[in-house]
């Protein structure tokens, strides 16, 4: 028979953030990147020591194809730390730009360290706070309002208010007030049946978003 155990206790609550986002991987970062990028104050959890996810510390130092033979398939954020990559030489010595934007099915494989540093490169100019060893444990939930986030690492549990928390699989509609002109919401799997034309924008495009985009669920 299983028995539980009432917990309850006061910790440190921290000052609001306009978006929590738990988990540094790639789409992690690209949205605390972009989120900051257009004003807004924000967190980024991040439970291991850097920011990359399985392309750093899990050492899958290879991105999957990013052209179709003929172009370069990706744009916003991904182009972006792309040519970043390349400026640095931060690809392996046999990758040339023919990789990136012309042959078919061409893995390319990078320095897992530099694209640490990149990475960190890219937070720390967009004012994004970045809390290493730190994992969201809980939310805390009032209805369907979301009033922040509880924190945990090594100094102990800290609550953080925030309009939005949200993993990089999960993030919905994004209506923080400084953002209002570009109301996005980030694509999951497939569109809902209900979808409708409304100004949505996967966020970690880092693009302007169209007058009309469909709206995605899950």
């Amino acid at each position: 028979m299983t028995s539980t155990y009432q917990f309850s206790r006061s910790i440190a609550a921290d000052a609001p953030y306009d978006l929590v986002v738990a988990g540094g991987g790639p789409a992690g970062t690209a949205a605390a990147v972009c989120a900051a990028r257009l004003g807004l104050k924000v967190l980024l959890a991040e439970a291991t020591g850097c920011l990359g996810g399985m392309g750093t510390s899990g050492l899958v130092a290879s991105f999957g194809p990013v052209s179709d033979g003929e172009r370069m398939l990706v744009g916003g954020f991904m182009k972006e730390l792309l040519e970043t990559m390349w400026r640095q030489k931060a690809f392996a010595p046999q990758v040339t730009r023919d990789y990136l934007e012309r042959q078919l099915n061409r893995w390319v494989p990078f320095s897992p360290e530099h694209l640490k540093r990149i990475l960190d490169a890219f937070t720390v100019e967009a004012g994004v706070e970045v809390r290493f060893f730190t994992r969201v444990v809980e939310a805390e939930v009032d209805g369907r309002r979301l009033n922040g986030v509880v924190l945990s690492n090594v100094e102990g549990l800290r609550f953080v208010p925030a309009r939005l928390s949200s993993t990089p699989r999960a993030m919905r509609r994004w209506p923080p007030s400084r953002a209002r002109n570009a109301r996005w919401c980030c694509a999951t799997r497939k569109p809902s049946r209900r979808a409708r034309s409304v100004p949505c924008w996967p966020a970690w495009t880092g693009t302007t978003p169209p007058t009309k985009a469909r709206a995605w669920t899950r």
